[in-house]
C-alpha cells in the first residue's frame, strides 16, 4: 500500500527488491561515511603511526559492507568528499587485504595487534560493529562507544575524543568547504593538526586561478591520503522506496535532494 517510504537499510532493502510490486532508487545526496583519527597526534598511539593508520584502511571489507548494509547501492570510494562534488580528487582505491594489513601491523612494531581504544559512534549507525570487527579480525580491538545522534554530533566539536570517531556529512558545498570542515585545524570537527593543510587550504580560498586552485586542492586531498589521516567507509545512499501506484515519483528530479519532489509534478499512474 506505501507509496514512497524512505532512507530503508539492510534487509529491508532486499525485500523490497523481491517484491515485483515494489521499486528501490538510490538518491544521489553527496553524504560520505568516515572516521576521524582523534588520537592521531598523541604520540604515545598506535594511531599516530600512518602505517597503522593504512592497515585499518586495508582491513575494512567497504564492499561487504556495502552489501550488507545498503544492497550494495552505496559507492565505495577512499575519499571523504562525495566524487559528486567540485574539486574532488579521485583517490586510489583501498584494496580489502587483511593479510597486508597484518604485515603493516608487523612493520610499524605492532605484529600482535594493540588495543585501539573507543570507536565512539552515534547509537544509530549501522557501520559500527562492521569497522569493529574488520578491525578485529587484523588484530586492532575496539571499544564500541555509542551516543545519541545529537549529543554525539556536540561532543565531536567539543574535541575531547580519542581512538577512533564515526562520522559523516552530507553538507552542500565542495571539496573545499568539506577540507574546511574537517582538515583546517579550525574546521569545526576537525580533529587535524597541520600546519602545511592550514596554509594550503587558506591559500586555495583566495586563488582566483582557478587551474592553480585545482592543483591545490588536489595536492591537500593527495596528502591526506598518503598519510591516511581518515578512514573512508563509503558514500551513502539514501534507498527510497516507490509503490506500485506511482508515476513519475521525483527521485534525484532536485540534485542533492534525498526525498521526492518536486511535490507538484509527483503523478500517479492512471
Amino acid at each position: 500500500e506505501v507509496d514512497f517510504a524512505y532512507a530503508i537499510q539492510g534487509d529491508l532493502i532486499l525485500q523490497v527488491q523481491a517484491n515485483p510490486d515494489l521499486r528501490v532508487i538510490a538518491a544521489a545526496i553527496p553524504v560520505t561515511n568516515f572516521i576521524l583519527h582523534a588520537s592521531m597526534y598523541d604520540e604515545s598511539s598506535p594511531w599516530s603511526n600512518p602505517l597503522v593508520r593504512k592497515a585499518a584502511n586495508m582491513a575494512i571489507d567497504r564492499e561487504g559492507i556495502n552489501a550488507a548494509a545498503y544492497a550494495s547501492l552505496g559507492y565505495v570510494s577512499s575519499s571523504i568528499i562525495p566524487h559528486v562534488m567540485d574539486f574532488y580528487w579521485d583517490a586510489p582505491k583501498y584494496e580489502y587485504d587483511p593479510e597486508g594489513a597484518m604485515a603493516l601491523l608487523e612493520e610499524a612494531g605492532y605484529g600482535g595487534g594493540f588495543d585501539g581504544g573507543d570507536l565512539n559512534t552515534a547509537s544509530d549507525n549501522e557501520l559500527a560493529e562492521f569497522v569493529q570487527a574488520n578491525l578485529a579480525a587484523i588484530g586492532i580491538t575496539v571499544t564500541l562507544k555509542p551516543a545519541e545522534r545529537a549529543a554525539y554530533l556536540a561532543t565531536i566539536m567539543e574535541k575531547n575524543l580519542t581512538g577512533l570517531v564515526l562520522t559523516g556529512s552530507g553538507a552542500p558545498g565542495n571539496a573545499a568547504s568539506r577540507l574546511q570542515q574537517f582538515v583546517a585545524s579550525g574546521g569545526a570537527l576537525s580533529y587535524v593538526k597541520d600546519d602545511e593543510l592550514d596554509a594550503e587550504i587558506a591559500s586555495q580560498a583566495s586563488n582566483l586561478d582557478a587551474e592553480a586552485r585545482v592543483a591545490q586542492l588536489d595536492a591537500i586531498q593527495k596528502k591526506i591520503y598518503d598519510e591516511a589521516m581518515f578512514l573512508p567507509i563509503m558514500e551513502y545512499p539514501y534507498p527510497v522506496v516507490i509503490g506500485p501506484r506511482v508515476d513519475f515519483d521525483g527521485v534525484n528530479a532536485i540534485p542533492g535532494n534525498p526525498y521526492t519532489g518536486p511535490y507538484e509534478k509527483l503523478s500517479l499512474k492512471s
